[in-house]
């Protein structure tokens, strides 16, 4: 197969190219061009609305979040909106994206935003939406998120820790 590598440029734009990164292509498509992207992360769990393949791109940006199935033609694939769970406004900005390569699941690894205002959130299970699960109760300044190795959405110990660093102060 061929890989894609999609990027968040300094100038906000999302690139897609699979040729190495010798290219690169807008990406654009379900109002993803009108926004301010921040972060991307991959989940390769995710699977694909025409039950066809699985592994998404997730998009956070300063007005929500995206998704964005890969295609043979970097930056032609279907990208949709996801914002269901994430109240629009200073909340909706994702900061920092997080998902599990390695990971166990019955089906789907969790992916993991980070809003501006110290809120994290997971993607449900049924792709529809996100759901909160950490609120810091204050506004990030600094921040950093982690996966436990081998994650397992439904440990109750080590495997099951997601780690997040806000303002100096570590969440588990």
């Amino acid at each position: 197969g061929v890989e894609e590598v999609v990027v968040v440029t300094d100038d906000k734009a999302v690139l897609s190219s699979r040729d190495g990164m010798l290219s690169f292509g807008l990406l654009c498509g379900g109002g993803l061009e009108d926004v301010r992207p921040t972060c991307v992360t991959w989940n390769p769990c995710i699977p694909w609305p025409n039950g066809l393949g699985r592994g998404m791109f997730v998009i956070g940006t300063e007005s929500g979040v995206w998704m964005y199935q890969p295609s043979q033609t970097a930056g032609n694939g279907p990208v949709r909106s996801l914002h269901n769970g994430i109240p629009m406004g200073a909340s909706s900005r994702a900061i920092f994206l997080a998902a599990s390569a390695d990971g166990m699941g019955p089906v789907l690894q969790p992916s993991f935003v980070l809003s501006r205002e110290g809120v994290l959130y997971r993607l449900r299970s049924d792709l529809l939406g996100w759901e909160e699960v950490l609120d810091a109760g204050e506004p990030v300044q600094s921040a950093a998120m982690a996966l436990a190795p081998r994650f397992d959405w439904m440990a109750t110990g080590p495997q099951g820790t997601v780690f997040v660093g806000i303002n100096h102060r570590l969440y588990r």
